[in-house]
């Protein structure tokens, strides 16, 4: 929902508002929601336009635990040969949901092709800081991962716009 722009509605005494998803997350277990004072009920997702399109990948543990090991949303729009716009998302990947905007940032307006990749790739790296976890993956191992997830949402997003 973070890479899809989400919003959520939240009711509370004074009336309700409407947020991105992303304000509801203060650190590891807070929530801007303060007890019952506030309640969500409802979220909003923009409607998709032409040449849009979203991927969600995530990587298990084989043994069945429940958590995955990471997980990775794109949502991109193209124009032609290039990435007009773009949105990456990548979990668990920090005390709270991780939106890797400079290598969005970094993504924008560029001819989709092996060096882009590459230097999206490079992008992430230097910005996403993964922790370790005993349930999960090293962080070592999940920057590994996140490469390959790179690869593969953002190479499925750009095929997938292609036809809408």
């Amino acid at each position: 929902m973070l890479a899809l722009g989400a919003s959520v509605e939240i009711a509370t005494p004074e009336g309700n508002q409407v947020v991105p998803i992303e304000e509801l997350y203060l650190g590891p277990g807070k929530s801007a929601l303060e007890g019952k004072a506030k309640i969500i009920v409802g979220f909003y997702l923009p409607l998709s336009q032409n040449a849009e399109t979203s991927v969600f990948r995530r990587i298990m543990r084989p043994q069945g635990v429940a958590l995955p090991i990471l997980n990775m949303a794109i949502w991109l729009r193209r124009e032609g040969n290039s990435i007009a716009d773009i949105r990456i998302a990548v979990g668990p990947a920090g005390p709270k949901p991780f939106r890797a905007r400079l290598t969005e940032e970094g993504l924008r307006g560029l001819i989709y092709n092996s060096q882009t990749l590459e230097m999206a790739k490079t992008y992430l790296s230097g910005e996403a800081r993964f922790r370790t976890s005993p349930h999960r993956a090293s962080s070592a191992y999940r920057m590994v991962l996140s490469q390959s997830l790179l690869e593969d949402c953002l190479t499925a997003a750009w095929e997938q716009a292609e036809t809408k």
